[in-house]
């Protein structure tokens, strides 16, 4: 597997949180229709339990991210960086802003940092890669 096929797959890890945040956004919303047209019944019984348990799911990625994300050097631009992509859910241009960086270096970054990350072992066991031959 070449390095780029094994960023994606970072990229994929890395970004379940994200995911996970935005379909609670979208299951909230339907239970508050739900909720306007119908009143509570089991209907909305049945999504608060999705809820509560993609949230559940959510905690569990973001602490597996963090965990990740912490073999980085504290301080350093490309932890900032995922950090801010990854933790805070950050759009692109808000994360240039932050780091004062125009695209092409924040990527530069962001890439490196990915690198960074995939030539220890304790993250590709986690996101399930042999290791590094």
């Amino acid at each position: 597997m070449n390095n780029k096929n094994e960023r994606q797959i970072l990229k994929k890890f890395l970004a379940r949180y994200y995911k996970a945040k935005k379909q609670q956004g979208i299951l909230q919303q339907r239970l508050l229709c739900m909720r306007s047209e119908f009143g509570s019944g089991k209907k909305c019984a049945e999504i608060e339990a999705k809820i509560k348990a993609q949230k559940q799911q959510a905690h569990k990625s973001v602490a597996q991210i963090m965990e990740i994300i912490e073999l980085l050097p504290q301080g350093s631009t490309e932890r900032t960086v995922l950090e801010l992509r990854h933790i805070d859910c950050r759009t692109w241009t808000q994360i240039q802003r932050a780091v004062y960086l125009t695209s092409s270096p924040c990527y530069e970054r962001y890439n490196k940092g990915l690198d960074m990350l995939l030539v220890k072992n304790k993250v590709r066991k986690i996101i399930g890669l042999s290791k590094k031959a």
